[in-house]
């Protein structure tokens, strides 16, 4: 036996080595996040549901990175203004080449712009017709006598 003794409720004392922290779940994405792609996805009218999808992470986690990095905000705010001007400006050069379909479109919702059609009810005169208050038997009767005039 070696020379130390070891007796009865006391261990020997040895250096412990610190045990490294190993994090829980899968690391942090957001660093990884390219900004380029949700700009791109946004301009195409993607919501941010199908823009965490495309980035294989749940919306949960997407907007918990958005709450870490505004630049994530600002990429999406970005992107979908592009897409707003894109379609504008698409628009508009069809406006500018007489397309009937854009112009209505153009006038009814950026204008505000409605036609309204009136419909008179009347004779040719322009005499209104008249309402009158009938029973039903009269208007049965009279109903009978318009379909099969004699």
């Amino acid at each position: 036996m070696s020379g130390k003794k070891v007796t009865k409720g006391t261990k020997k004392k040895t250096k412990t080595t610190a045990k490294k922290k190993r994090g829980v779940g899968k690391p942090s994405k957001a660093g990884n996040i390219d900004l380029g792609k949700i700009e791109v996805y946004a301009s195409r009218g993607l919501t941010k549901p199908q823009i965490a999808a495309c980035l294989d992470m749940s919306l949960s986690a997407y907007m918990s990175y958005q709450v870490d990095r505004p630049d994530m905000i600002e990429a999406y705010d970005r992107g979908r203004a592009k897409g707003v001007a894109m379609v504008a400006g698409k628009l508009m050069k069809n406006v500018d080449n007489m397309n009937q379909k854009a112009i209505e479109y153009y006038l009814s919702r950026v204008a505000k712009w409605s036609e309204t059609t009136v419909i008179h009810h009347g004779n040719d005169e322009g005499i209104p017709l008249a309402v009158a208050d009938v029973s039903d038997e009269e208007a049965q009767e009279a109903w009978i006598k318009s379909m099969n005039p004699q």
